[in-house]
């Protein structure tokens, strides 16, 4: 590399590239390497995860968009992930080879909150006076 990229460079090619690393030194003609020590050097990491947050934004606008029109693939990987707290899935595999999957409502007293186990005792639990 012969000779030396401005910050200013970078950034448009970081940009252009949407932080895809790859693509933004293949259009800098440098390595991946090479740009990963420039973006170190600069302190561009909070651009390339900015502009990552932003794909991240894009894709979530497109679920939730399935989501409203009814798609099953979309609504299934809400309830999957988003919704993981509250509903657990349970497979079956009748003999038939047929799959067939169940929502099940998870009680509050079985979810997890913020990282936690939720407090609220089942309802069979004795509390204590």
């Amino acid at each position: 590399m012969g000779r030396k990229l401005s910050r200013k460079a970078v950034e448009q090619a970081l940009r252009a590239s949407r932080g895809v690393l790859a693509e933004a030194a293949r259009s800098l003609g440098i390595t991946r390497q090479s740009l990963y020590r420039i973006v170190e050097r600069h302190g561009l990491w909070g651009l390339i995860e900015e502009l990552r947050d932003e794909i991240v934004d894009l894709a979530e606008a497109r679920l939730f968009e399935a989501v409203e029109r009814g798609e099953p693939w979309a609504v299934s990987l809400v309830l999957k992930t988003l919704a993981r707290q509250r509903y657990s899935e349970r497979f079956e595999l009748a003999q038939t080879n047929k799959l067939e999957v169940e929502l099940v409502e998870v009680p509050a007293w079985g979810r997890q909150e913020h990282g936690r186990k939720a407090t609220q005792n089942p309802p069979w639990a004795a509390s204590e006076a």
